[in-house]
């Protein structure tokens, strides 16, 4: 196997987001174990880097399993993000009572669904509802093994603003399975929801010494999408290799998927009511009446409030939780409400008063 050589190296892991839920979410890990076990190596090694978020966002319940065939949706219930870590076949579900139990789940609105690599390995005729649910892809098999690539992130604007890339970085090589699909990103024919994803990250296809299948000049390996019941599915074609695995680059994204699962908290609430969160930039709040502000962070935070222009007119600092009665929202105005947290995180909203 081939080791990872990465152009743009994170130091460590990715601080977890705390507007993240994940804290609060039961996470449930499916290590499948049909033979044969592929990716057994890979697979092993982010279960233990699940152990270790585990221990730093303080997640309420991560439970790693192994075989789940015969989970009802009784089981199922108990849980709130579901993670195939690795998982081979999932057409190995179809006929067994995890099969409905999991299609009751998603169904059930508000769940949040991670996968990676041969999870989404789903040719036609497989379990083609997970394919169009989850994956949103047809894989295609890939024939040229394992090769050294370079993916980078999306280039699509918007992309970089999203909760679940900050702190990632832009680019990352490494050795894997570069897969390809037979439908391409602008066709919505074959896979429905496609044209619902959010693409996070691409392949540089020139990067990979030889693809039979190439997608052209367009190659997603990681991707986002939500449904009209709430649900929030991520997927990645990444990572093959041990070394890749290992990488702080993937812990991070794992990481980041798994926030992005549980979705994310309002940092900041007007009279009750939840200010336009960070996925709405540039949105503005209107309220008729002049609320108290309300912070919702863990640990240290910096609000302010300022006119419309910019002039600041009144400020505070504080630690977790926060009500405050504002004198400077008590007439009826536009205003500037800027919060700051931790190692650069923040949000500026716009306040209409009537």
């Amino acid at each position: 196997m081939l080791a990872a050589a990465h152009m743009a190296i994170q130091a460590a892991p990715v601080a977890p987001n705390p507007l993240s839920q994940l804290k609060d979410k039961r996470v449930l890990v499916i290590n499948g174990d049909n033979a044969p076990e592929y990716h057994k190596g890979p697979r092993d090694i982010m279960t233990a880097k699940l152990a270790q978020m585990k221990a730093a966002v303080g997640i309420k319940t991560l439970k790693v399993a192994g075989n789940v065939d015969t989970m009802t949706l009784a089981t199922l219930d108990q849980y709130d993000v579901v993670f195939f870590n690795y998982f081979t076949r999932v057409e190995y579900f179809m006929g067994k009572p995890f099969e409905q139990a999991f299609k009751q789940w998603v169904a059930q609105g508000h769940h949040g669904v991670v996968g990676n690599h041969n999870t989404g390995a789903k040719t036609k005729g497989e379990w083609d509802w997970f394919r169009d649910t989850v994956t949103s892809m047809w894989y295609m098999d890939h024939k040229d093994g394992s090769q050294p690539g370079t993916i980078h992130m999306a280039p699509e604007a918007a992309a970089a603003k999203l909760p679940i890339v900050e702190g990632l970085a832009a680019t990352f090589s490494g050795s894997d399975e570069w897969y390809s699909f037979d439908m391409k990103p602008w066709h919505t024919t074959e896979s429905p929801t496609w044209k619902d994803c959010k693409v996070l990250y691409t392949l540089d296809e020139k990067s990979v010494a030889h693809l039979s299948d190439a997608m052209g000049a367009y190659h997603p390996v990681a991707w986002t999408r939500e449904d009209n019941l709430g649900n929030r599915f991520f997927y990645t074609t990444l990572i093959h290799s041990d070394a890749g695995a290992a990488s702080d680059f993937y812990h991070s994204l794992i990481l980041r998927a798994l926030e992005y699962a549980a979705g994310y908290k309002d940092p900041l609430a007007l009279g009750g009511t939840a200010l336009p969160t960070a996925a709405n930039v540039g949105a503005t709040a209107v309220a008729a009446s002049r609320g108290d502000l309300e912070v919702t962070l863990e640990g240290p935070w910096r609000l302010a409030i300022a006119t419309a222009d910019g002039r600041t007119l009144w400020s505070t600092a504080g630690a977790g939780p926060g009500h405050f009665a504002c004198v400077a929202l008590s007439r009826p105005g536009r205003y500037l409400v800027r919060l700051r947290w931790g190692a650069g995180g923040s949000i500026n909203r716009r306040i209409l008063i009537y």
